[in-house]
């Protein structure tokens, strides 16, 4: 290894040490990195917001790019495939007020149901065959917006005005498949919710107390502090990856939507789809899909 290239190592591990030390679980530059590494704090979550001690997690996914209707394009925190073929979106959310929130979370919804449903599969078809799995919408805000201090927020359709119990007014829910629930990230409460949602806020490793989510947060703080060996090295080169790569996918996913909207203004206007694909830079089926 030259002096030079040893410079440049140490220096990206200096800033990799820096940004991660002073960082918590609701920086998405972080938390990806933290998942990506460990299934286990995945499952810890999603244990913990759905209160499903038995889910285990076989599949997962971090930052991955989900096409929905009209070409716009969803960019989930992490997907989760459990044991019984159910699937789990988990959103991390800083800030926002509560008409904002619930606008991404219909997209949100529609684009969860539409990969629920299975790509080449015919909606009819998956419907009479009973192939629609269970699926999950987990959105942790940073804040309460509801403004009705509980821990989380399950959101259910109704038949309104109609009651199961007529008496103490029970409403009729909607048997669905899609199941929405937001996380209260000011819940203070002495609960699991509660303590985990503290982990989440929390930029000092030693006061994180779930200890699932402090051996992942732990992973990647300590990252620059481990002898340099083999296995660090290679440890090194995935956080590497993960550190360019999400700050590049950030930048394309960027381009291609501004591309989208460009494309979806000049078909507004009338211009032909193949000088549409000639400015944007997109293909003519992707114009015709917006």
């Amino acid at each position: 290894m030259t002096d030079q290239k040893q410079v440049a190592e140490e220096t990206l591990e200096q800033q990799l040490g820096q940004a991660y030390a002073d960082s918590c679980l609701y920086d998405n530059d972080f938390l990806g990195p933290c998942l990506q590494l460990s299934r286990e704090a995945l499952q810890e979550m999603l244990r913990i917001f759905l209160k499903r001690d038995d889910l285990v997690i076989k599949e997962w996914a971090v930052e991955k790019t989900v096409l929905g209707v009209g070409g716009r394009s969803l960019r989930a925190d992490a997907w989760a495939v459990d044991e019984q073929g159910e699937l789990y979106l988990l959103e991390v959310h800083l800030g926002g007020t509560r008409a904002e929130i619930e606008q991404r979370i219909s997209f949100q919804a529609g684009v969860l149901t539409q990969k629920a449903v299975g790509k080449g599969t015919k909606f009819e078809d998956a419907i009479s065959r009973g192939q629609i799995p269970h699926h999950y919408l987990v959105f942790v805000s940073s804040t309460d917006p509801l403004r009705r201090n509980k821990p989380r927020y399950i959101i259910r359709r109704i038949y309104e005005g109609e009651y199961v119990d007529e008496e103490n007014r029970e409403p009729l829910y909607v048997e669905e498949k899609l199941h929405i629930v937001i996380i209260n990230g000011a819940w203070q409460g002495p609960d699991p919710i509660g303590e985990l949602v503290a982990d989440m806020h929390e930029r000092d490793l030693n006061k994180i107390k779930n200890p699932v989510i402090k051996e992942a947060v732990k992973s990647i703080k300590k990252i620059a502090e481990e002898p340099m060996d083999q296995a660090h090295e290679e440890k090194m080169r995935k956080l590497e990856e993960l550190f360019y790569a999400d700050a590049q996918k950030r930048i394309e996913a960027a381009k291609l939507e501004a591309n989208r909207e460009n494309a979806r203004r000049m078909k507004s206007k009338g211009f032909s789809f193949a000088d549409i694909a000639d400015v944007t830079g997109l293909n003519t089926q992707e114009v015709a899909a917006l």
